[in-house]
């Protein structure tokens, strides 16, 4: 046990690294195609393994394995698996060596797309409960494997009154007094949320143990701070910062390339500002899968009384009850309510179109 704690423990900080400008640059070059062919390829082939199954259903259909209601069954493992392990996972992925962990998420979620076909090649002379209760196992340990992932945090730079008006309205929804940690969870959900002052440094440490052992991408839009952070944790980076526009009222896209640092054990990547950011292009979601875009949604997840529940009116919810209870945020469940209005009388044919 104690090796496998080891094996997955957050790696101590690198040193510090004495380059001349050229190795630097190359160095970082490196870095940079290293970072983008790990997450392309880490993505697509977690997104095959997710996927294969539908492309098998017709097949399996057709030659008898198994009935519709069964792949129901089985379907519905990955997606209740999926939902109970971001919950649990993105707790666990904060203490853990991230590369290894996703690492070890897709290695499982490999093998249990091949152990699938395995025994689906042996379907003649294996019992179909047989079969049903392996792909149902196997394809609830992909849904907790594919659950395996980076997690994100929120970072403000509002100061005092400001941040405690802003928290309270816009994610807490409530009147309650903001803690005075300087890192917390946002409402109720899973997203930790660091507070940063930089006229005392306060957050600053928060913000450096998150670096450590991790590829950390600074995002957001032009102009939100994203250098002037990167700044107050590396003076010597001295990157280039500049004023909103007031003609504009938006950012002047002072950073144009992604730059990679190293520091406090892990590496920090300052991206480019977005004028816009359209979710809607990113990949359509159907109304059946839109509660598991809400990760506090799944502790109440198969707990409705009735199968299918829209989480919405219908009587006997769990997930409206928790609401209730203020085991929720009212806001983040406004948001799943405008969400589900937007994508429910979307059809197949529209989506494909």
């Amino acid at each position: 046990m104690s090796r496998i704690t080891e094996f997955y423990r957050i790696s101590p900080a690198a040193p510090a690294r004495e380059q001349d400008e050229a190795s630097r640059d190359k160095y970082y070059r490196r870095l940079r195609l290293q970072a983008f062919v790990a997450a392309t390829l880490g993505y697509s082939l977690y997104y095959v393994c997710r996927t294969s199954l539908n492309v098998m259903k017709k097949p399996i259909l057709d030659s008898g394995s198994l009935d519709a209601s069964q792949l129901g069954v089985i379907g519905s493992a990955l997606l209740f698996a999926y939902a109970i392990g971001k919950f649990v996972n993105g707790f666990i992925a904060d203490y853990c060596n991230i590369k290894r962990f996703m690492a070890t998420g897709l290695i499982v979620s490999a093998a249990a797309n091949a152990l699938m076909g395995l025994m689906g090649l042996a379907h003649s002379v294996v019992p179909t409960a047989v079969i049903f209760v392996a792909f149902a196992v196997m394809w609830g340990l992909n849904g907790w494997a594919q659950s395996m992932g980076a997690p994100p945090a929120i970072i403000s730079m509002f100061l005092g009154d400001q941040l405690t008006a802003v928290v309270d309205h816009i994610i807490r929804g409530s009147e309650e007094t903001v803690p005075s940690a300087s890192i917390m969870r946002v409402g109720v959900s899973t997203l930790p949320f660091i507070r940063i002052d930089y006229s005392s440094g306060a957050g600053l440490d928060e913000v450096k143990q998150w670096i450590s052992g991790r590829l950390c991408a600074f995002c957001g839009n032009s102009g939100v701070g994203k250098s002037t952070l990167l700044n107050a944790l590396l003076p010597d980076a001295a990157r280039e910062t500049s004023a909103i526009s007031q003609k504009l009222g938006r950012g002047r896209h002072t950073t144009r390339e992604v730059t990679i640092f190293e520091a406090y054990g892990g590496r920090i990547a300052d991206t480019p500002g977005f004028a816009s950011l359209e979710a809607n292009r990113a990949g359509f979601i159907p109304k059946e899968n839109l509660e598991h875009a809400f990760p506090e949604f799944g502790p109440y997840l198969g707990q409705c009384q009735f199968t299918g529940c829209s989480h919405r009116s219908e009587k006997g919810c769990a997930v409206r009850a928790a609401l209730a209870e203020g085991r929720l945020s009212q806001t983040r469940y406004d948001s799943y309510c405008a969400m589900y209005d937007e994508v429910k009388d979307v059809k197949e044919w529209q989506r494909r179109g």
